[in-house]
């Protein structure tokens, strides 16, 4: 296991191989799109309820840490503007990412291992019809097109709670927070957060297909392949946002 460990360290770049190919054939092919508005189905509209859950959690969270260090500091005009930035450029696309590793990320590796298992890739392959079109491509972009959607509710949903929070609170004044909210959030902030999404959801997305496909037959190797989706997903993002928050103006 050490061993194993310690030769996959020796060549990082070999961790992105596999996703990188993946991305390349996606990009290659049109994908059928009748097959993609289902996956769209499939791993975004199922997943708005755990989605917007989340978001309404986060924005309470946030608007109770801020506000208390806002009133510790006197900076009350700049309450509006910390929820903004911390919500669209930081928290959301964060957020949104972790749930898709932890939902769409595990179904996507599990029906990918199931179906290699049942031989339905081969199968296509065998018809002379390129599974990347039909399976895999309508998959990857449907979770991107899933997570950029998903990150709009989440960050909707968050910063509304943080307004309600702030009414209800009576530390703050609802009137200067709204406008610190929306002198200080340019409409950059949303793009910014939407395209991190879109990056985060295509790590998911490329990671678990990898792992889907790699996996052989049997329980446990569906179930091993499901764990190193989520948990490969969930370090993908993480170091992603890493870059892009270096990268990113």
């Amino acid at each position: 296991m050490v061993d194993r460990v310690l030769k996959h360290l020796a060549r990082p770049w070999d961790w992105l191989a596999e996703p990188l190919v993946l991305l390349r054939q996606c990009l290659s092919v049109r994908p059928d799109l009748r097959a993609t508005l289902s996956q769209l189905e499939h791993f975004g509209y199922r997943s708005i309820g755990i989605v917007a859950t989340a978001g309404l959690a986060v924005g309470g969270i946030v608007a109770v840490h801020t506000g208390g260090y806002v009133r510790d500091y006197s900076a009350g005009d700049l309450a509006g503007w910390a929820v903004g930035y911390a919500t669209l450029r930081e928290i959301g696309p964060l957020l949104t990412g972790l749930l898709l590793a932890g939902r769409v990320g595990a179904m996507n590796a599990a029906e990918l291992a199931d179906m290699k298992a049942r031989d339905q890739i081969l199968g296509l392959e065998a018809l002379g019809l390129n599974p990347i079109p039909l399976v895999i491509g309508p998959r990857v972009w449907a979770a991107f097109c899933a997570g950029i959607l998903l990150y709009s509710l989440a960050a909707i949903c968050a910063l509304t709670t943080a307004v309600v929070g702030v009414s209800l609170s009576g530390g703050l004044n609802l009137q200067p927070f709204l406008i610190s909210l929306h002198t200080g959030t340019p409409v950059a902030y949303l793009l910014i957060g939407q395209f991190k999404a879109g990056v985060f959801a295509l790590v998911v997305a490329l990671w678990s297909t990898k792992e889907g496909l790699k996996a052989s037959a049997g329980g446990a190797e569906v179930g091993r392949a499901v764990n190193n989706a989520a948990v490969g997903s969930a370090v993908g993002i993480v170091v992603a946002n890493f870059v892009l928050t270096l990268v990113l103006p």
